[in-house]
Order: structure tokens, then C-alpha cells, then sequence
């Protein structure tokens, strides 16, 4: 097949393994994290309150299959009209994990934080902001220091390697990703992630070869080093941005975020009604 069409059916295949579980089916593998990396990532954990706990009160955890609301969270059971129709199902859904005093009883999946915090609490909210860490920093602001901090080691290994993440011309969106940072802008059909983003070392087991075939070709051409972007680099699409920056399998219509916390999932849904 040729280039463009298999890239094309890879990024199905991608979103095919990001939905099934979402639905309920297990066929590909369990996303589900073990009870040592749990135990591993306790520090990494997220916290949201909404009036004091009564409208919804939650654990949750970003890592690079989604954003996971964990097993005791409380879940307010009312859900608002206005509220997504994707939530209202997930609800429905997810209905049997819920006991009479809707604490959650298992790990759920979201492809984002504003999802997550939609779906806790039944109604909009901005992941970003409600969600924080133990000492209450939201997780727009820790993802900037976490950046901050990657640069700096950055700069003591390498000076090339110090580059500070530009902003793009145009709309800016942000990964949701916990392990790095970056940024990037909608370009033509595809995606271009900016200089000075972060580039994970390491990849999950749910990335493709094309995928890791893509990451050892961008360090290869000097595009990567020390795990930030050196140039501009164009994708053909959002998933496929995302997924080289993280090294695994990811959607990234709801992984990328505007500012004010809405996929570009969401704000194409907008711009259609």
C-alpha cells in the first residue's frame, strides 16, 4: 500500500484500540495498571472536589493511555442536560461500578482530564484547573513546571538541548500528558508540534512499530535530542503527533488541549452545530 494510506489505517487501528476498552471490550488488551504500578505512581496522583466533596469528589491519575478516575472515587449521581451527550452515555455505561453511594468500584478510562472531571461531577468542568495534586497546584500549572523542570535538566546535559518551547503561530494546544510537555498547532491536514517540546525516552507496550520507527528516524535526523524537540516537525495527524511524543497509542483529537481545557475533538464538534 502506499505511504499515506497506510498511515491512514495505522491511526485507525490506533483509535480502534482506544474505543473498544471505553466500551467495554477487553479483546485487544487490559489497559487496567497493576497493583505494582499503582504502588509505583502513588506520588503522580490527582485529586478533584467539587463543593466540598458533596458534588463530586475523586482520585485520579494522568499517565499515556488517558486519564484514569480510580476505584472510591465519589461520584455525584445526578448529571446536568447541558452536560456532553459522550458523558451522559459513560454514565449509563459505567452505571454497574457505581454502588447506592456512587463510589466508584473499579478504574475508569477518559481520553482526557475535562472528561474526567465531566464525568464525576455531571457537569462542564475544565480538568485542568479542578484537577491538582496533593498540594492543591491544578494540573495546567503542573505541567508547566514540569517543563520547566525538564529544561533545566536539559540544559545541564546538553546546551543545544536548552531550547525553551516556543509558541506557535496561531491557535496553541497543549498534551495532556503527564510524563512531558509540549505544544503545537493545526497545520493544513495535519499536525506540527513546536520546538522545545518534550519527547519521552521511553515507550509503552501499546506502541506500533511504525510509531517507534517514526521516534528512532526524528533522533536520528537530529530532530530529537536529549529528549526535546530541536525543530519544528510536521505529522500527518493529531494521533500520530501525540503518539511519537509519548511513545504509545493515543487519540489525539482528545489528547491535544486548548488552553482553556477543550480537545479539539470538542471544539470541532462546536464548530459543526
Amino acid at each position: 500500500m502506499p505511504k499515506q494510506i497506510r498511515d491512514l489505517l495505522e491511526e485507525f487501528i490506533i483509535n480502534a484500540m482506544l474505543v473498544a476498552p471505553a466500551l467495554g471490550y477487553m479483546a485487544f488488551e487490559s489497559l487496567k495498571p497493576s497493583e505494582s504500578e499503582k504502588s509505583q505512581e502513588r506520588e503522580g496522583l490527582l485529586y478533584f472536589s467539587r463543593n466540598r466533596g458533596q458534588g463530586g469528589n475523586a482520585t485520579g491519575k494522568l499517565d499515556s493511555d488517558g486519564f484514569w478516575v480510580l476505584k472510591g472515587s465519589f461520584i455525584y449521581p445526578k448529571v446536568a442536560d447541558y452536560a456532553p451527550q459522550r458523558i451522559k452515555k459513560l454514565r449509563e455505561q459505567h452505571a454497574i461500578s457505581i454502588d447506592a453511594d456512587g463510589i466508584l468500584q473499579e478504574d475508569v478510562l477518559f481520553g482526557s482530564p475535562s472528561y474526567a472531571a465531566t464525568f464525576v461531577c455531571g457537569k462542564n468542568s475544565n480538568g485542568l484547573a479542578e484537577w491538582k495534586d496533593k498540594n492543591g497546584i491544578p494540573l495546567k500549572d503542573l505541567d508547566a513546571t514540569q517543563q520547566a523542570s525538564s529544561d533545566s535538566a536539559s540544559k545541564k546535559n546538553s546546551e543545544t538541548a536548552s531550547t525553551p518551547m516556543q509558541a506557535p503561530d496561531g491557535e496553541v494546544f497543549y498534551l495532556a500528558g503527564k510524563k512531558v510537555a509540549a505544544a503545537g498547532r493545526i497545520s493544513g491536514n495535519g499536525f506540527t508540534v513546536c520546538k522545545g517540546s518534550g519527547f519521552c525516552p521511553s515507550e509503552t507496550k501499546s506502541c506500533h512499530k511504525y510509531i517507534k520507527a517514526m521516534r528512532m528516524r526524528l533522533i536520528a535526523e537530529g530532530k530529537v535530542k536529549d529528549g526535546v524537540f530541536m525543530d519544528d516537525v510536521y505529522f500527518n495527524s493529531t494521533s500520530t503527533a501525540a503518539a511519537c511524543i509519548i511513545g504509545g497509542s493515543v487519540n489525539g483529537n482528545i489528547m491535544w488541549i486548548s488552553p482553556d481545557g477543550k480537545t479539539i475533538k470538542e471544539l470541532k464538534q462546536q464548530e459543526e452545530n
